[in-house]
């Protein structure tokens, strides 16, 4: 079973069901942050699914998250 394949259609679930506990959370921060991992997340099993090569997870997560850390009290 290819297992990106799989990752990628259960992604949307993990939105809905972690979403109202970041709303109760009333944090921009955390509900930013959260949003970008999902999204590189997606991407990268995405783009894993398609066959390209990526750099490392946690390289594309600071990139990512750097400046919504610096936007953000």
């Amino acid at each position: 079973m290819n297992w990106s394949m799989t990752l990628t259609l259960l992604m949307p679930l993990v939105l809905l069901l972690e979403w109202p506990q970041l709303k109760a959370l009333k944090s921009k921060r955390d509900k930013a942050c959260f949003v970008a991992v999902w999204l590189v997340a997606t991407a990268a099993m995405g783009a894993e699914w398609a066959g390209l090569q990526l750099p490392r997870p946690m390289e594309i997560i600071r990139v990512f998250c750097a400046p919504i850390n610096a936007m953000l009290p």
